[in-house]
């Protein structure tokens, strides 16, 4: 079923489950998915705003150009979407605790967001940009992030020896999260 072109506001989706289906064009607004099974359904060119997702489930779930403004994505297991054609941006969310683990991701925009233990491992996140991010906690280990630009992100701790860094992009002040492992002090 296609559901094109619509705005689903202030909607408890806790207590009813949305139908499963292609989400196009379509607006979430202040909607409650919190602990949701999303299972087989997509989701394009769609925009959640003002949304709890919190422990959502998106297995074999499509996120095909989508907007998270705003959100609470605590806890989420990106890594079990389709990853076919997978493209979102985050503006102003807190995802906490989630994982995107060996996922593609190139080109990501995070803006403003807290990604406290988020699981980037083995992910391909070449040209990402984490713009004035929380990245306290997240694990970066056989990640590729080539071009990537954490300039105005903080509280990230990357080792160069087990992450691809050519050609990203980093602030002298945040040169400390490259070299924490080894003890250096930055004065």
């Amino acid at each position: 079923m296609l559901i094109s072109d619509k705005i689903f506001e202030n909607r408890d989706f806790s207590a009813n489950v949305p139908e499963k289906g292609e989400y196009e064009g379509c607006t979430f607004d202040r909607c409650n998915f919190s602990r949701v099974s999303l299972t087989g359904i997509d989701f394009s060119e769609s925009r959640f705003s003002h949304c709890d997702l919190s422990m959502v489930q998106p297995s074999r779930t499509a996120f095909r150009d989508v907007l998270f403004e705003h959100c609470k994505l605590l806890g989420v297991s990106f890594d079990r979407c389709n990853d076919i054609l997978l493209d979102f941006r985050f503006e102003h969310c807190v995802l906490d605790f989630s994982s995107f683990q060996q996922l593609k991701l190139s080109g990501c925009v995070f803006t403003a967001c807290k990604l406290e233990g988020v699981d980037f491992r083995a992910c391909d996140l070449r040209d990402a940009v984490f713009d004035r991010c929380d990245l306290t906690g997240a694990v970066f280990e056989q990640t590729h992030l080539e071009g990537s630009d954490f300039r105005t992100s903080q509280r990230f701790a990357i080792d160069p020896e087990t992450n691809y860094l050519k050609k990203a992009r980093f602030s002298l002040e945040g040169a400390s999260g490259l070299l924490g492992k080894y003890g250096v002090i930055l004065e």
